[in-house]
């Protein structure tokens, strides 16, 4: 019979047309790692307190749970004011983010505002598939986003009728509004303005020819398209546009409509061109200085920017200014966002700042790549080839060749070995930098690769030859290829060598020598079947004793390994295993130390499994290897791991109650085994007389006694690692004298009686007693005031919202009771909040001070409690 000891368990308005095409970007927010959803938060708390004659006893509340919900948040950008004319149209953009903690779709509305001068008289919902604040050809109406992950974005535009009824100096507003269709409450508004006007409106959109291209390449065509969309002439229209770095003005490239082919001057600022209207044009050149109306630019510099100033732009009239660009050689994969900005006298006054539309021009990848022998240098052909000399038959060789990604973006290289010449059978790898970890093949193409690295930087392929045991003397060469996954064109090998094979091997033996009595395992390893198995249980070690003989003809030393992987591509025992290798001393070593030619040396591999580990034969592959020569030798060895019942009841409880009373005492029956058990018997023992004692099974999971809970006697079945909690309920008689006591064993057996496991729960009567209960409310906004009443049951809550404890210890006894101390502590996924004066106590005060977004425990020491009398600790958590 097994007495465990004491452990914690933890345990609005119609829409006449909506049309919308997404654009999601997978961003996520900064900061945002919300606890997931469906994570069940318990805690429990415990009081300690003195009865008269100084004797010490300890309670514990019963516990509390809280289920973290799915919390659903958007983000909506942008409120804005635009000019519009009567019976016009005008444009507004929209970025719609889900900043919940779970998937998440959107529905899309608007509504006409109120307290403005007029509605629109259509609103409908476009694509921006280019991101260029302009809307596409319309589509099928869509009045939901996709389902968005957290932090993913949903882009659209809208487009609203102004009716033709407006006056100027009206305004009329509109308001658009996503909701969350995981929690329809949650919605997020934006304002949209459009501002009427009888004077002049200029709308200004800005192109290129080409939306990508490479870093070098050019020329490209800016067209800044103007067009006067009411009726009255604007004048002084000047147009802006700095370029953003790695765009290059094209000198002498200028041209405006009214002038054809004419070129612009380039350096003249007073020099005017056109007939019956003119443009005044300065770009990119130091003389573009003096400008008036450009000095109000976004940087307030004017010759770092192409300055047009048209005189007139007659009602209802359109033109272009266009000049070239080019993009700067050896700019990395980039997107060059480029505003223009413009402005206009409208009739009788020089109008704001407006600024275009973004235009987009995306650096598009070119791949490059060299391959080489260096770690510094990228040109081609540096240290190569690259050479190993000296190594022996059946011993292996490494190359280390250096991947250089010479293009201006990301890219992954497939890595082929080419143009061998190695002996016969000889087997080649591939590793990272450190010699140990495989090349994978990251993009499924079936070729190894270095996987995505960036522009510029060196990545250590390692190649290693295994040679045959019957390779000579001789000068071998392989190529090491290296092709970029973007473009397959792009490729570049490097040569290595390999002269200067000597004869040498190694033999891993168990239990004795080459040449002496009960050698196992002579000769060159892995065997196909385990040499030596041994025997171990769940929690506990054994040792293989292994020899090693060095058949080479110099002395050599050997580093020692072991996995489960035959071939040793993967270093690695299971989870919770260890292989700890010592000398004859007991000494832990890693390496054999020097061996002389000819010699052998005893060592052993010390092999220990967890308490957890499962039954069966595990193979094991012990490994020498040379780091000088390379030779190497691997053994086949086994474990078996023997089957392990480890069921254990906890904790041992004790408790005073009044005659006449009861008490409820909780208890886990774990299975720590590494093997499921079941017909699980159930039974209490061991009551005096006057003692009752009752035991339910928490049938319905609540974690306190209820009336659902069933006195079950058999429990069908205990996987390994699950868990049952257990109930005693212990009643004593009305006539029962003070100090009486009694114990209650809790037994539960298995095995039809073969084995047991069992708890104590003593109780006595006593005149002094202390009852702790735990209770909990939602405070969703943390401001330390309840929004709910407190209780045991289970309520659900989300991430950064918080959760109120109350902790009531109450005097059930017929005396004062002293030194009463009660406690508790953060759960997982949460810190305590100050917010409202929390943390606070009825009577008595803190052990420490609690400070917010802190973890750890809260002590209160409420001193001396009255007969009857309850005193109550109060704190909050945050859910993180």
């Amino acid at each position: 019979m097994k007495k465990p000891a004491f452990f914690q368990f933890l345990h609005g308005n119609a829409t006449p047309l909506l049309c919308l095409v997404l654009s999601i970007t997978l961003s996520p927010i900064a900061g945002w790692a919300a606890t997931a959803a469906n994570t069940l938060i318990k805690n429990q708390a415990s009081a300690t307190f003195k009865d008269d004659a100084g004797t010490v006893y300890s309670v514990t509340s019963n516990m509390v749970e809280t289920l973290v919900q799915q919390a659903a948040g958007l983000e909506l950008e942008q409120t804005q004011s635009k000019l519009a004319s009567p019976g016009g149209t005008v444009e507004f953009t929209h970025v719609v983010t889900n900043t919940g903690n779970g998937d998440d779709s959107y529905t899309l509305a608007f509504t006409q505002s109120t307290g403005d001068n007029f509605d629109f008289s259509t609103v409908s919902f476009y694509a921006d598939k280019n991101q260029d604040g302009q809307a596409d050809t319309p589509s099928t109406p869509i009045t939901k986003t996709p389902l968005l992950k957290a932090g993913e974005s949903f882009a659209f535009v809208a487009i609203a009728g102004v009716p033709a009824s407006a006056a100027s100096g009206n305004n009329g507003a509109l308001n658009v509004v996503a909701s969350s269709t995981f929690a329809t409450a949650t919605q997020k508004t934006n304002t949209d303005t459009a501002n009427i006007t009888n004077k002049a409106i200029l709308d200004v959109t800005k192109a290129i020819s080409a939306n990508s291209g490479k870093a070098g390449s050019g020329t490209y065509t800016v067209t800044l398209h103007y067009r006067n969309t009411s009726q009255v002439d604007a004048s002084n229209v000047t147009l802006i546009d700095a370029l953003p770095s790695g765009m290059v003005y094209v000198p002498n490239s200028g041209r405006w409509s009214e002038s054809g082919v004419t070129v612009l001057t380039d350096s003249n600022t007073a020099d005017t061109q056109g007939s019956s209207a003119t443009v005044r044009y300065c770009a990119y050149d130091n003389s573009c200085t003096g400008i008036p109306e450009a000095n109000n630019d976004a940087d307030s510099s004017t010759t770092n920017q192409v300055t047009g100033i048209i005189s007139q732009v007659a009602a209802g009239a359109s033109g272009e200014l266009r000049f070239n660009v080019s993009i700067a050689a050896g700019l990395p994969v980039s997107v060059l966002v480029n505003t223009g900005e413009y402005e206009f006298n409208d009739s009788s006054a020089t109008t704001a700042r407006f600024n275009t539309n973004k235009v987009r021009f995306e650096v598009v990848q070119e791949a490059g790549v060299v391959t080489n022998g260096s770690s510094t240098s990228q040109v081609d052909l540096t240290n190569e080839p690259i050479t190993v000399t000296g190594t022996v038959q059946n011993g292996t060789a490494l190359f280390h060749d250096f991947v250089w990604n010479t293009g201006n973006g990301a890219d992954s290289f497939d890595i082929t070995l080419t143009g061998s010449n190695f002996p016969t059978g000889t087997v080649f790898m591939l590793y990272q930098a450190d010699g140990q970890t495989p090349l994978l093949d990251t993009n499924d193409n079936g070729i190894p690769d270095t996987g995505t690295k960036a522009a510029g930087s060196v990545t250590q392929v390692v190649i290693k030859a295994s040679l045959p045991a019957s390779a000579t003397s001789g000068s071998y060469e392989v190529a090491l290829k290296a092709t970029s996954f973007l473009d397959d064109s792009k490729t570049n090998s490097a040569l290595n060598q390999l002269s200067g094979i000597s004869v040498g091997s190694v033999d891993l033996t168990n239990n004795a020598a080459l040449g002496q009595t009960g050698v196992l395992g002579a000769g060159a390893g892995p065997e196909s079947a385990a040499v030596t198995t041994r025997n171990t249980l769940p929690g506990s070690s054994t040792r293989f004793i292994l020899f090693i003989n060095n058949l080479s003809s110099a002395a050599d030393n050997y580093d020692l390994k072991a996995s489960t992987d035959s071939t040793f591509a993967n270093v690695s025992v299971p989870t919770g295993w260890s292989v700890r290798f010592v000398d004859t001393a007991g000494n832990a070593i890693t390496n054999s130390g020097a061996i002389a030619a000819g010699a052998s040396k005893e060592f052993f591999a010390e092999v220990s499994v967890p308490a957890n580990a499962s039954t069966g034969v595990t193979d094991l592959y012990f490994q020498v290897a040379s780091p000088v020569t390379g030779v190497k030798d691997i053994k086949h060895d086994a474990l078996t791991v023997g089957e392990v019942v480890d069921v254990v009841l906890f904790p041992d409880n004790s408790g005073q109650v009044l005659p006449g009373g009861s008490i409820v005492y909780s208890h886990w029956l774990v299975n720590q085994g590494n093997v499921a058990k079941t017909s699980l018997s159930l039974a209490t023992q061991g009551d005096s007389a006057g003692w009752q004692s009752l035991f339910y099974v928490d049938t319905d999971g609540s974690g306190t006694l209820t009336g659902a809970d069933q006195r079950l006697n058999t429990i069908p079945s205990l996987a390994a690692g699950g868990s049952k909690l257990i109930f005693v309920k212990v009643l004593a008689a009305a006539n029962l004298q003070m100090g009486a006591s009694n114990v209650t064993t809790l037994m539960a057996t298995w095995d039809g009686g073969a084995s047991s496991t069992f708890a104590l729960d003593v109780t006595s009567t006593n005149n002094s007693t202390v009852n702790i209960r735990k209770e909990q409310a939602l405070d969703t906004n943390c401001d330390g005031t309840p929004e709910t009443a407190f209780s045991t049951s289970a309520y659900p809550a989300e991430p950064r919202q918080c959760v109120l404890y109350q902790l009531t210890a109450t005097n059930t006894g017929a005396i004062a009771v002293l030194n009463v101390r009660i406690q508790d502590a953060t759960p997982a996924y949460t810190s305590f909040i100050t917010a409202g004066g929390l943390p606070t106590l009825t009577q008595g005060a803190l052990v420490a001070p609690i400070t917010s977004g802190a973890h750890g425990r809260i002590i209160g020491a409420m001193g001396t409690l009255e007969a009857g009398y309850s005193a109550t600790l109060m704190f909050g958590i945050k859910i993180e």
